[in-house]
């Protein structure tokens, strides 16, 4: 996001600040890490972004803001954005946009807003907010976590439990990759009920892209251009200092195939469960999963993954955490990266 948007965003904020409420907040990371393994796996862009060289602080270190403005009687306006070290702290609104609270439990949301793929898109950014130090990037691989459109969100209440709905609609544009995403509609479901969390979501969007490639015989074009569709399972425990969770993906690629073609993407269908203990201030945890590929160029592929962890809540709202992640590729080899961060929230 470019300096004019920010210091327009900045402005808007400031012009309501003299008779409107408003609420601003932060989150961040500072985190560090190393690579090990095979050369496979590790030279292939690395694991989790870092590599074999030396430890990196530049990849994981990121803060973010979030404001709130109360415009008018259930009016109100949420801008948040991310400045990452990786990318010389230049700024990204990820959030952008208008609320309309109808009733009690029905909200309007107009622009820029949360992708709600998974159990975590919300926080998806706020690490303090769960025990890894990133989120599983096997199963949270979606291609945009963010669309401009418009989305209705309606809770209903049945006394000890909840059930949260929503439906959207819209758009969104790669600036690095210069894929286009059209379409977008679908939903989802959050059932609650005291310490347990179901939470079901359906989507489909139509995915343009397109690349190149320099060859003797001169520059070919690629264009892909499919309808995907996307569905995630979940759930959540959190039970007496014990907590679970257990979530699968399946992302239909299908469409992108030639015409009348066998070969090509098929399915791509991850899926992790995590287990943790808090035990005072610090929570052991440990994650095993699988990264799928169904029926591509018909054939069917497994990468096993598993992460150990361990977080220590030492002051209000910050932690400190250690991991150790293993990861395979579908021919066997493997790789290993160590992580230390410092997460908070203020």
């Amino acid at each position: 996001m470019n300096k004019k948007v920010l210091i327009t965003l900045a402005a808007t904020f400031i012009s309501f600040n003299s008779y409107a409420d408003y609420y601003i907040s932060g989150f961040g990371t500072v985190a560090g890490g190393k690579a090990t393994g095979d050369e496979a796996v590790v030279e292939r862009g690395g694991i989790a972004g870092y590599d074999e060289d030396s430890w990196s602080f530049d990849n994981g270190t990121f803060v973010g803001l979030q404001g709130t403005v109360e415009l008018y009687d259930k009016l109100g306006m949420t801008v948040q954005a991310k400045f990452e070290a990786s990318e010389n702290w230049a700024g990204d609104v990820t959030w952008g946009y208008l609320s309309y609270d109808a009733t009690d439990e029905w909200r309007i949301i107009l622009g820029r807003q949360i992708m709600p793929h998974y159990i975590y898109s919300d926080f998806i950014d706020v690490s303090y907010t769960y025990n890894w130090i990133e989120l599983p990037d096997q199963v949270y691989n979606a291609p945009f976590n963010s669309f401009n459109g418009v989305s209705s969100q309606y809770t209903f209440d049945f006394g000890h439990s909840s059930l949260f709905t929503q439906v959207l609609y819209g758009t969104e544009h790669d600036d690095a990759t210069d894929n286009k995403y059209t379409d977008i509609w679908g939903g989802r479901l959050a059932y609650n009920y005291d310490w347990f969390t179901l939470n079901l979501a359906y989507y489909e969007f139509n995915e343009e892209s397109s690349s190149s490639m320099d060859t003797p015989d001169g520059l070919i074009e690629n264009n892909t251009d499919g309808v995907l569709i996307s569905y995630d399972i979940g759930f959540q425990i959190n039970y007496n200092n014990w907590y679970a969770i257990a979530e699968m993906t399946t992302v239909d690629l299908t469409d992108l195939r030639e015409d009348g073609s066998t070969d090509g993407p098929g399915t791509l269908q991850p899926w992790m469960f995590s287990v943790a203990k808090r035990i005072g201030d610090f929570t052991p945890n440990v994650t095993y999963g699988e990264s799928r590929q169904l029926d591509f160029n018909g054939e069917d592929s497994t990468a096993p993954f598993y992460t150990v962890g361990l977080r220590w809540d030492f002051y209000d709202s910050m932690a400190l955490k250690t991991e150790y992640s293993h990861k395979e590729d579908s021919d066997g080899a493997s790789g290993e990266v160590y992580q230390v961060a410092i997460v908070a929230t203020f």
